[in-house]
């Protein structure tokens, strides 16, 4: 299909998807669309009553929107740089960029209310956490547990299970005591035990800092008009939910994730990062206060226990 503009442009538009991997439509049927968009607006009209009650006609004002349909995207982008970002430098983004800034401010203070499409947040719980070194604390739990069951010494054989020498070492050994039995059972029960209040931790999290972005939206966007969705991930992402672009460019999305982040308190300490030292790890901060999740588990039990 080709596609010829008012202007005598012509778009191929036959291939409307690029090669690559990401599936975008090719910038030839992005444009052909845009001038189309573009074209439909320049001849609009607009009717208006006179005090009289006559009616009138006049052209719309296409200045006005193509401006404004340039403030979206860029909105929607999460800011004018954004949009810009392939060529800052040129002359079209210097232009392009003055026109943003009469329409937004200098500080795009009034972008937001520009945008169409809802502002994502992606919380991925499991990159977080193991990030600031919480889930460090467990893992060292679980060694903790590993050396108390060694300590039992019940009698083990190394090999490969089906190898005739590992399955005679087995057959030689001496059963395990009642007591090491008791004792195993005891280790295996807080390992069950630590692991599920690791997930219950996991859970309470997200949903925390879930319903802190949605607190920081009505405090640091009162303006947007369009939904902020939080997709929260509790399993391991390999990313904490920000692109790299929003890391390096900020964004709604990121000031959105980062205020949520310094403001939802950890597991089990009921204290929001943005409390915790700067000169000192999480997780040291952590151990040095005794709130590791063993330590926790245990306690925990044990005051179960007293009141009972």
């Amino acid at each position: 299909m080709t596609d010829t503009t008012t202007n005598g442009t012509t778009y191929d538009t036959t291939n409307d998807l690029t090669n690559d991997t990401s599936g975008q439509r090719s910038h030839d049927a992005v444009l052909a669309d845009a001038v189309r968009v573009l074209t439909e607006g320049a001849r609009r009209s607009v009717t208006w009553t006179d005090r009289d009650g006559r009616e009138h006609q006049q052209r719309a004002d296409f200045a006005e929107f193509v401006t404004h349909a340039v403030a979206g995207a860029a909105a929607n982008l999460g800011g004018i740089e954004h949009a810009l970002a392939a060529r800052p430098g040129s002359w079209e983004a210097d232009k392009v960029r003055d026109m943003l800034h009469c329409t937004v401010g200098y500080d795009e203070d009034y972008l937001d209310e520009h945008r169409t499409e809802p502002v994502v947040v992606r919380v991925h719980v499991d990159d977080i956490l193991n990030e600031l070194g919480v889930w460090k604390l467990y893992d060292e739990a679980h060694d903790e547990l590993d050396r108390r069951h060694d300590t039992i010494a019940i009698p083990t054989a190394a090999g490969v299970p089906g190898d005739p020498t590992f399955e005679a070492a087995l057959a030689a050994l001496e059963p395990a005591t009642a007591e090491q039995e008791a004792a195993s059972d005891v280790v295996e029960e807080l390992r069950e035990r630590l692991d599920a209040q690791q997930g219950h931790e996991s859970a309470d999290y997200g949903e925390a800092f879930k319903a802190n972005i949605h607190r920081a939206a009505t405090e640091l966007f009162p303006g947007l008009r369009v939904p902020v969705e939080v997709i929260v991930e509790l399993d391991w992402q390999n990313d904490i939910g920000l692109s790299d672009t929003e890391l390096e460019r900020g964004g709604p999305t990121w000031r959105l994730w980062e205020t949520a982040r310094l403001n939802t308190p950890l597991p089990g300490t009921g204290i929001p990062l943005r409390d915790y030292p700067l000169t000192l790890g999480v997780a040291q901060v952590e151990r040095d206060a005794g709130r590791d999740p063993l330590a926790r588990l245990e306690n925990h039990t044990r005051e179960g226990n007293e009141r009972s």
